[in-house]
This record gives structure tokens, C-alpha cells and sequence, in this order.
């Protein structure tokens, strides 16, 4: 069952430092409900850093909120409630099925109510799959179950990283098909991406790799 959104998300002169240098300076933009933000430049430029800033997961001057005003630095509830993030890992569990995985997922994350987000089998479907042993699936397999993710469980914003990385163009059409439907329910993403993520009617923001002092 589909879920409406309705969040907005803010970054105000956002940097953030990795070895004691900026990687990413000044970043402003404020994205609302539909928005898809995607983050393009070379390799060492920032995208996966400001990505994971966003998530909690890295350190960084300035503000990063929603729309209940909390600022990243002190919104571990806000993440749960309103982030997806998918990273350059899958996180599939190879020793179970591709149900066990969602499902445990499902449980892990904290579906807010029984008919919000698809269920697992119908999860699987809209990405593709079959349930079957993950070890036995192709890198573009798993790569569909970890999307098949971002179904079970609800959250506004999705942070989806190089997300097409091992998809066949199939794979990739799949991917834009669901994601605009997301924005179409309010939904936000931001993306980075080399190209081959073709989503129409997106904000882009291009980071630059930082000049050695």
C-alpha cells in the first residue's frame, strides 16, 4: 500500500571534512516533498560524504534538518523515522532467502503500522525477483533486493548511493519507475550518480574534488 509524505529537508552551508580537509564547502538547498536532488562530479569530490552526513553517519559543519526543525547532529529520531539510506554495500544477507532478508529488515527498521510499505513477497515483485537462497543471485540480484528495501518500510527521504551500480538497463528502468513513484507520494531522494541514472526533472548539484593546499 502506497504511504503519503510530506517533508521537507534543509542544508544550510553544510561542509564536511574528511583527513582534516573539506571535501564538501557551502552546501545550501532546501528540498520539499517530490524533490529528487542529484550530486555528480568525480570521484573524491564528496558525493558518498555529504550522503552520509545527511544519514548521521559523518560528521559535518553547518545544519542539516527536516522539517521539525532538529538538526542532524541530534536526530537519530528523525533519521528513523524519515531516511532510507542505500550505501555502496548491498547489507543482503547471503545465508538467508530473499524473503528472510526482508522480513528481517521489515522488523529491523520499524514498520509504523501493518498496511503501510509492501509487503515482502509483493516487495520482491515490484523489483523483479523471485524468493530464492541470495547466495545463488547475481550482483544485480542483490542489488535489487537491497532496493526491494526501501519498499517494506516507509521513509520519506531515500539516499540512494551510486544505486544502479550492477543493474542491467532493465534493472535501471525498474529503479526510475520506482522512484518516481515515490516522489509522486510525496517522497525525497537524493542520489549520486556517473550518468546512468536517468531520472527525469531533477535538481542537480555538482561537487567538485577539493584542490590539494
Amino acid at each position: 500500500m502506497s504511504m503519503e509524505h510530506s517533508v521537507t529537508l534543509s542544508l544550510d552551508n553544510v561542509s564536511v571534512a574528511r583527513g582534516g580537509a573539506d571535501v564538501v564547502a557551502g552546501v545550501s538547498i532546501t528540498l520539499s516533498a517530490g524533490d529528487a536532488l542529484m550530486l555528480t562530479g568525480p570521484n573524491g569530490s564528496g558525493k558518498t560524504s555529504l550522503l552520509r552526513a545527511i544519514a548521521g553517519f559523518a560528521r559535518f559543519d553547518g545544519m542539516i534538518a527536516f522539517a521539525d526543525g532538529r538538526d542532524a547532529r541530534d536526530r537519530q529520531e528523525a533519521i528513523a523515522t524519515h531516511v532510507h539510506y542505500l550505501g555502496h554495500e548491498s547489507g543482503v544477507n547471503r545465508r538467508a532467502d530473499a524473503l528472510a532478508n526482508l522480513s528481517f529488515w521489515r522488523a529491523l527498521l520499524g514498520n509504523p503500522a501493518p498496511t503501510a510499505g509492501l509487503a515482502p513477497e509483493a516487495a520482491l515483485n515490484a523489483v523483479g525477483l523471485e524468493n530464492g537462497p541470495v547466495w545463488k543471485f547475481s550482483a544485480g540480484q542483490q542489488q535489487r533486493l537491497a532496493i526491494a528495501r526501501l519498499l517494506v518500510v516507509p521513509r520519506a527521504v531515500w539516499l540512494l548511493d551510486e544505486p544502479v551500480t550492477a543493474l542491467d538497463a532493465a534493472g535501471r528502468d525498474m529503479l526510475v519507475a520506482i522512484c518516481q513513484n515515490h516522489r509522486a507520494q510525496g517522497g525525497i531522494i537524493i542520489s549520486s550518480s556517473h550518468g546512468l541514472f536517468p531520472l527525469a526533472g531533477v535538481i542537480t548539484l555538482s561537487l567538485q574534488r577539493a584542490e590539494a593546499a
